[in-house]
């Protein structure tokens, strides 16, 4: 335990670069602090997952920091609508309330679109369901969203 730590320790530059690179998006909720944590995360699990035989350590840990860096922001990337300032799919309280008022400005098949995304369901699981392919279901879904932007 304690040799992984003073890895950590020693290695701990590697976040602080690619974050240095890295631009965070408008969307993302949280700030570059956050994004430390979670590089960090990156390199523990590179620290536990190393295997000598495959690559150099900087490699194999540049690798996990980025992905866990990714990951995190991809968690929270979402199509901005309207009424809305930090909605994330599937975690606000109030998305019964949310739905409710975007959905009357919608027909039946839009505003079932617009449940399943606001609950976190993505458009390749609607597409499959619907029979569609998920470019249909992304350009619907970008219609509904440009329509509700119009009408505020």
């Amino acid at each position: 335990m304690r040799k992984k730590v003073t890895i950590a320790v020693r290695h701990s530059n590697l976040v602080k670069r690619y974050l240095r690179m890295f631009k965070v998006p408008r969307f993302y909720p949280g700030d570059k602090e956050d994004l430390l944590q979670v590089g960090m995360i990156g390199l523990l699990r590179a620290i536990e997952t190393y295997d000598e035989t495959k690559s150099a350590f900087e490699t194999w840990a540049w690798f996990w920091i980025r992905s866990s860096i990714r990951d995190e922001v991809k968690r929270f990337k979402y199509i901005h609508l309207p009424l809305v300032d930090t909605y994330v799919p599937g975690t606000s309280a109030d998305v019964k309330v949310l739905f409710k008022q975007m959905a009357t400005r919608l027909d039946k098949k839009n505003a079932e679109l617009l449940k399943r995304f606001l609950a976190g369901q993505n458009t390749t699981e609607v597409g499959k369901e619907w029979g569609v392919s998920r470019q249909s279901v992304d350009q619907r879904l970008t219609k509904i969203i440009q329509k509700l932007k119009d009408e505020t």
